[in-house]
């Protein structure tokens, strides 16, 4: 017979009624995460394995997860709310040897089935498809790709994809001036543009005129040229003449970790065309920097946003005609410029051909311990958008931010001195712009752990804490009844950010701290993209 897998025997256990003195019911609790099975007369032999979703299974396939008699007989512990209880206790349920006379009694007592008894509490029922296949590899682009968030969803959740485009300038800003005395002037501009006076503004907006009108001078002869190769080619050398050896610390992440072909990965969206990859592209995914718009109430389309990169956004909308497309930004933007901004972007976007879909998410709400609030825009072409798109249904919270901490000792480097611990640990310094051990962090910003801003931890000393002078031992209290007592402060490491995100540990760190950090701030909360792509997949199959 064919086998029921995950949340199925996690029914047939509510089934008979082990789950009556859970309040709620059974459906308002998530799937459990593993399963574990003693076999039948020889307690001593116990597996756990990981759940892989309400889908039957045959024998062969419950032969090749290891089970040693895939027709015998089990007991199943379904270990679900177990693993809100501490990690010591789960370590005990796990080990303690059951009485001789094989009963076992626990909180969350174990059935014992077997294949045969599995029909009486399930009816037979076909193998369903995979619901995230669609047919073939999922074909993806992203623009403004940072260090592929959406990727590292689709890895997660094992859709089958291929990376047709990917770009990012890694925040490179490409100045079209020649003469070098003008470069360094405009660079100073830019860098004091919020303290400028009426003089130097003009000056400012002259070197941008200047350099507008060069992209739209290469733009057109990046569009003459006959290849994508060549394209690519006279982009990068463009960046190299202009901009030196500066590195894409972008470039190099997302190469670390994503299978794309060089030429597709462009530097720069203002001299990418669409069009080479029309026809090619299920779905789009990337946000774009928060610009105001020049022209008011003109309602000509994509022409409203000339001059913005939000304009190359849409026009590498329209000229590859993905399916369905992800935009991501800031909540901000909403309201940015009396609304202006956003009033613009809608009607860009009805301009396409697409029904377009807003929501304002918050990470929290996903089950993620982080609060950052973004707005996502869902477009779906118009051809095959038959229903209205639906956002995925907030997930209760489970987690908490010390669940992503690294275990093991912290390297030395991470920890603060007096200056950073007095700051973290004073609101009349930080005034709430830190953190410290809070169980659902603030938002990740691309400036995180720099001049002590973003979250932190406060812990016991180690005794080599107090061997190094560079730390500081201040006092704290861990509101454990003991008072004030000796602590120390010290950042997240990069690898704690990136969890935080929502990213595994498979994805490889290339960068240096400030570059990790920096990445990982301006990146898109992985869970929230996960939830959103299971929604989406019905648009997306072949015959949508």
């Amino acid at each position: 017979m064919e086998w029921v897998f995950a949340n199925r025997l996690y029914n047939v256990r509510s089934n008979a009624d082990l789950f009556v003195s859970r309040p709620g019911g059974f459906d308002n609790y998530p799937l459990p995460k593993y399963i574990l099975i003693y076999e039948e007369g020889s307690f001593q032999k116990k597996h756990l394995y990981k759940c892989l979703g309400a889908k039957l299974k045959t024998q062969q396939e419950m032969e090749d997860m290891g089970y040693n008699n895939p027709l015998g007989a089990y007991i199943i512990y379904a270990l679900g709310d177990e693993f809100r209880i501490p990690r010591s206790n789960i370590k005990k349920l796990i080990e303690t040897r059951p009485p001789k006379n094989n009963r076992v009694k626990y909180d969350y007592s174990p059935m014992l089935v077997t294949g045969n008894e599995l029909g009486q509490y399930i009816k037979p029922t076909q193998k369903q498809a995979d619901p995230l296949k669609i047919g073939r590899p999922l074909r993806v682009g992203t623009l403004f790709s940072g260090i592929g968030a959406f990727e590292e969803a689709l890895k997660q959740l094992k859709v089958p994809h291929q990376i047709k485009f990917a770009c990012d300038n890694g925040e490179i800003d490409l100045v079209l001036l020649d003469n070098p005395k003008e470069r360094k002037i405009y660079l100073d501009l830019n860098r004091r543009v919020r303290k400028l006076d009426a003089k130097e503004k003009d000056k400012l907006n002259h070197y941008k005129n200047i350099i507008n009108q060069r992209v739209e001078e290469i733009r057109d002869h990046c569009y003459h040229l006959p290849t994508k190769e060549q394209r690519t080619k006279f982009v990068n050398d463009l960046y190299r003449q202009y901009e030196g050896e500066r590195r894409n610390y972008v470039r190099e992440s997302y190469l670390a970790n994503y299978d794309i072909e060089p030429n597709d990965f462009h530097p720069d969206i203002r001299f990418m065309r669409g069009d080479d990859y029309v026809g090619q592209v299920d779905i789009l995914v990337g946000g774009s920097p928060c610009q105001s718009f020049s022209t008011y109430g003109k309602k000509q389309g994509l022409e409203d946003a000339r001059g913005t990169l939000f304009y190359d956004y849409a026009r590498i909308i329209q000229e590859s005609q993905p399916k369905v497309f992800i935009y991501e930004n800031v909540a901000a933007i909403k309201s940015n410029d009396n609304g202006h901004t956003w009033e613009t972007m809608l009607s860009v976007w009805d301009s396409l051909g697409y029904k377009i879909f807003p929501e304002v998410l918050n990470a929290v709400d996903y089950d993620h311990p982080q609060l950052r609030r973004r707005v996502f825009i869902v477009g779906i072409r118009t051809d095959i958008c038959k229903t209205k798109y639906q956002f995925p249904a907030k997930k209760e919270l489970t987690k908490k931010s010390s669940d992503f901490l690294e275990k093991g000792p912290i390297p030395l480097k991470y920890y603060l001195g007096k200056g950073g611990f007095t700051w973290i640990t004073t609101y009349e310094k930080h005034k709430r712009r830190s953190r410290v051990n809070q169980d659902i962090i603030g938002c990740q910003t691309a400036n995180q752990q720099d001049n002590w801003i973003g979250d932190f931890r406060i812990e016991h000393p180690r005794p080599e804490h107090y061997a190094d002078s560079r730390i500081f031992i201040g006092k704290y209290d861990f509101q454990d009844g003991k008072g004030m007592v000796d602590a120390v402060g010290r950042k997240l490491t990069p690898r704690e950010c990136l969890r935080l995100m929502g990213f595994s540990d498979k994805f490889r760190i290339v960068v240096d701290d400030h570059q990790a950090y920096h990445q990982s701030g301006n990146s898109i909360v992985v869970p929230v993209l996960k939830e959103i792509i299971l929604t989406l997949i019905p648009y997306l199959k072949d015959n949508a």
